[in-house]
């Protein structure tokens, strides 16, 4: 039968209280063994919370007339209300009803994000591929002639970044996103 508790010093030379999982003998464990850890020390939640996103109007491709919806980068900031170091991890997921990409010549929805929650979603430039939500021989390219699309062009992005003093929510869709967010930092 194995020691599964252990108050004290431990042989690695800390002091502590430890209880390792079944089958494991506390004075030999490793770090993944353990049920329980004095050393541990759990991350705090710096802010959580669920926001929206709406879309912020742009210039269209292919010469559209008037402003697109989504098709500018929407940024979301939300402050910590006090400034954590190091930089902490921030976890979000998005959805939106249908996440329609915000092209004025594409009318459908990317199949992949309508109605579902999702974590970070980038898309970047595959040069001279044809992607078939963008549409009949729609590509992503490095210039913006017919029927193509910029290399700065992201239809679809959900992305978090973090800093020491807020999060910023970057969001590109035609419609509203709803964003639930989760900051934890890290105290060692």
């Amino acid at each position: 039968m194995v020691q599964r508790v252990l108050r004290g010093k431990h042989p690695s030379g800390a002091y502590g209280f430890w209880v390792s999982k079944p089958g494991i003998d506390v004075a030999s464990a490793t770090v993944m063994g353990f049920a329980f850890s004095s050393d541990f020390v759990p991350p705090v939640m710096v802010i959580q919370g669920s926001t929206v996103s709406g879309p912020t109007n742009g210039p269209g491709p292919f010469s559209a007339s008037g402003a697109v919806p989504g098709a500018e980068r929407t940024v979301n900031t939300i402050g910590y209300g006090r400034t954590v170091s190091p930089i902490p991890a921030a976890f979000g997921i998005a959805t939106a009803p249908n996440w329609t990409l915000p092209l004025a010549v594409a009318t459908g929805q990317l199949g992949y994000l309508a109605g579902r929650w999702h974590t970070h979603v980038y898309e970047t430039c595959d040069n001279n591929t044809v992607i078939g939500e963008y549409g009949p021989q729609i590509v992503k390219t490095t210039n913006t002639q017919a029927n193509q699309v910029s290399v700065n062009w992201h239809s679809a992005q959900f992305i978090l970044v973090p800093y020491t003093d807020r999060i910023e929510i970057i969001t590109n869709n035609r419609n509203t996103v709803s964003i639930k967010y989760l900051v934890l930092e890290n105290r060692s």
